[in-house]
């Protein structure tokens, strides 16, 4: 499974090729024992939509690995079989292309209809790439042993390159549809999807075609009889081999690391259970990828392995750029909020009023000396709700007023205040957070505090199927309530310190 160079002969390709797809046959025939046996150790038949939660988790953790796993199999005796009908070992790459070209059939067939929806996926197409893969196999089987010291990577002459021209077209239209199973690679494929539409009208014709030109060449070569320098004869001078393994676990153990940094290290468990082939696998790939380009660039010292490092280092750069792009949006709003006008409160009203959407922030108002009284305004309609300050053990009294005073503080918070653009979308502790002193001398701003979404992807980078992993907009009841906190006590400043002086 992890080998990856050498030779394997058709009855053994054969044999390994017919147990990984009876294995995967048998997760899909299984998956259901498997959600039986998951639903007797949770105990979830007790409390109402429990069990399909635990179903849907436990297909994430396990239909998208199962798929991965039978995809990664077949790489190395692929690679090893095209070698050893004397074509070139990375035309094996072929058949687990053909796998993944068929993701979406592969991997939500059999599990539950929530697994796909929450997937985006709304429907599988025929698994067109999946027969084609098991024909590739079965034509495999079939081609004898060559290899040695071929002169050509092509030995099947003018039908070989037919072969070849097909298998191009089939893996353009493969690869843009294993692409379009991945959310965030959607709009590169919409951007080359005007390009690709010609090849993928006719790609069940090229398809047939290709099958039947392969069947021609294994028909041809049936009688073909290995010679001593196909089976034992000298091979030619190899570089050294690439240490796959060390870097695969390298780059393993940087996606872990950089998970546990920017998702949590509490949440890292679920992580790995659940979004391993989400969140895990890509990230490993990116490391891997970089990995690998700095292992050829210092070994070899070729072009190609410069330009493979070059070309593994692309996404990097567009991290780094969408990081820059985030912090540099982020400052020029916190200019912007820094140069618009305020004055100074001198004193703090009894009352403050909150307009708002929803009842928030009346914790952080307590912490205010001097503020007896709230007044919603918005969070309960069309009413005017008071809450008085809580003394001792008492809750705050509640009661329906039908105005406003005279002089008041008034917060407004989210899309109530003013400076709300519509446009933008804010965080839960961007506000925007406004203040103003009313009073029957006028109507003033004290205070203004805001910032729009603008998520940065983590450091380090962590890549997942939606792109670039980035924070997500939560908080907690806490948390705002010291965010307004904090805004209220900078803003009251002054007023607050007279208020303590008396």
């Amino acid at each position: 499974m992890f080998t990856f160079t050498g030779r394997i002969g058709r009855k053994a390709f054969f044999w390994g090729s017919a147990l990984r797809i009876a294995l995967f046959a048998a997760t899909v025939v299984g998956f259901p024992l498997f959600l039986t046996a998951l639903v007797s150790m949770t105990g979830c038949r007790g409390i109402g939509g429990a069990c399909g939660a635990v179903g849907l988790v436990g297909a994430m953790a396990y239909k998208p690995l199962v798929f991965v796993l039978f995809v990664f199999s077949f790489i190395g005796i692929s690679m090893r079989r095209a070698s050893d009908a004397g074509l070139p070992g990375w035309t094996g790459l072929f058949i687990p292309l053909l796998w993944c070209a068929d993701r979406a059939f592969l991997v939500f067939s059999g599990a539950p209809w929530s697994l796909a929806f929450s997937s985006g996926v709304l429907f599988t197409t025929f698994p067109a790439y999946a027969l084609l893969a098991l024909a590739v196999i079965g034509i495999l089987c079939m081609l004898p042993t060559r290899g040695g010291n071929m002169t050509s990577s092509n030995p099947f002459g003018a039908a070989g390159w037919i072969a070849f021209g097909l298998g191009v077209l089939v893996s353009l239209s493969a690869t843009v549809k294993a692409l379009s199973t991945f959310p965030a690679l959607l709009p590169f494929v919409y951007s080359i999807g005007w390009a690709g539409w010609p090849i993928a009208q006719y790609t069940p014709y090229v398809m047939i075609a290709l099958v039947a030109v392969l069947i021609w060449i294994a028909w041809r070569e049936r009688g073909y009889v290995a010679t001593a320098t196909d089976v034992s004869g000298p091979a030619p001078p190899q570089a050294a081999g690439l240490p796959i393994m060390r870097l695969l676990l390298c780059s393993l153990g940087l996606a872990i690391a950089a998970v546990a940094i920017s998702i949590g290290s509490n949440l890292l468990p679920l992580v790995l259970l659940v979004q391993a082939t989400t969140i895990v696998l890509p990230t490993t790939l990116l490391y891997f990828c970089v990995l690998l380009g700095a292992y050829l660039v210092f070994t070899r010292r070729s072009i190609g392995a410069v330009t493979f490092l070059a070309v593994a280092l692309l996404p990097i750069a567009g991290w780094a750029y969408s990081y820059w792009q985030a912090s540099s949006a982020a400052a020029r709003e916190a200019t912007e909020v820094a140069a618009i006008p305020t004055t100074v409160a001198g004193r703090i009203p009894r009352t403050m009023v909150i307009e708002s959407r929803n009842v928030s922030g009346m914790r952080a108002v307590w912490q205010v000396p001097g503020i007896d009284r709230v007044i919603y305004k918005g969070a309960y309609g069309s009413r005017l709700v008071q809450f008085d300050r809580p003394t001792g053990r008492s809750q705050n009294q509640q009661q329906v007023v039908n105005a406003l005073p005279e002089d008041y503080l008034l917060l407004r918070i989210g899309r109530s205040s003013t400076f709300a653009d519509k446009q933008k979308a804010y965080p839960l502790e961007g506000g925007p957070f406004e203040l103003r002193l009313v009073n029957p001398d006028g109507d003033r701003l004290i205070g203004i505090q805001y910032h729009s979404l603008h998520a940065r992807p983590t450091f380090p980078p962590v890549l997942t199927e939606q792109g670039w992993f980035r924070q997500p907009n939560t908080t907690t009841a806490e948390r705002l309530t010291a965010v307004i906190s904090d805004f209220l006590r900078r803003s009251l400043r002054s007023a607050t310190a007279s208020v303590a002086g008396q």
